[in-house]
C-alpha cells in the first residue's frame, strides 16, 4: 500500500549557530618556539534551520487506510485522495553549551604567533515548532469546530561539532 505515493519529505538546510563562550586556557610552557595549550569553555549557542516538510496522499482512495478501514476507498478517504501537507520555516532556539579546546601555537617572530587549534562542542537538544501552511490540502487547523491552529514540533538531541582552525595572533 503506498498512503504517500505523492512523496514524502523532510529536509533540514542552513544550519546556522552564532555561538558565545567564556573560555580558560592552560599554556604548557617549552624551551623551543612552540606552545602547546588546552582549554576549557561554556556558553550558548542561538541556533537557526531552515525545516521543510511535505506529504502528498496517493490520488488513488483504495491506497489510504486512515479512515473506512473496512470499505477501500471510503468517502473520507476519497477526500484525502491527493492531499497535500506542507511548510517551510525557520525554527530556532537557544541552547546551553560546553567545549574543549586544544592547539599549539609557533611563534614566528616577538609579536607574531600562527597556530592550530582543535575544538569540540556539545549542546543540549533542540526544540521548535511552527504551524504547517496547508495540512491535508486545507488551511491549517483543527478541533471541532476548527479553530486551533496545526503545529508540529522537531526536536534533536545533543547537537555536537569538531571544528579545526589556523589562528594568527599579534601582541601589542
Amino acid at each position: 500500500m503506498q498512503e504517500y505515493g505523492g512523496g514524502a519529505e523532510d529536509a533540514v538546510d542552513n544550519l546556522m549557530s552564532h555561538n558565545f563562550f567564556a573560555n580558560l586556557y592552560y599554556d604548557y610552557r617549552t624551551d623551543s618556539k612552540f606552545t602547546p595549550y588546552a582549554g576549557f569553555g561554556i556558553g550558548f549557542a542561538q541556533v537557526s534551520v531552515q525545516y521543510r516538510t511535505r506529504w502528498q496522499r496517493s490520488r488513488n482512495a483504495d491506497h489510504i487506510s486512515v479512515f473506512d478501514r473496512n470499505e477501500p476507498g471510503g468517502e473520507l478517504n476519497q477526500r484525502l485522495a491527493g492531499a497535500l501537507t506542507h511548510d517551510e520555516a525557520t525554527m530556532s532556539d537557544t541552547m546551553f553549551g560546553y567545549q574543549a579546546l586544544a592547539g599549539v601555537d609557533y611563534q614566528v617572530s616577538e609579536p607574531l604567533t600562527i597556530g592550530l587549534k582543535f575544538r569540540y562542542a556539545m549542546f543540549g537538544d533542540f526544540e521548535d515548532e511552527s504551524v504547517y501552511k496547508r495540512l491535508r490540502g486545507h488551511d491549517p487547523v483543527v478541533g471541532n469546530p476548527p479553530t486551533m491552529p496545526a503545529t508540529y514540533y522537531i526536536k534533536t538531541d545533543d547537537i555536537q561539532f569538531w571544528g579545526v582552525s589556523l589562528n594568527m595572533k599579534y601582541q601589542f
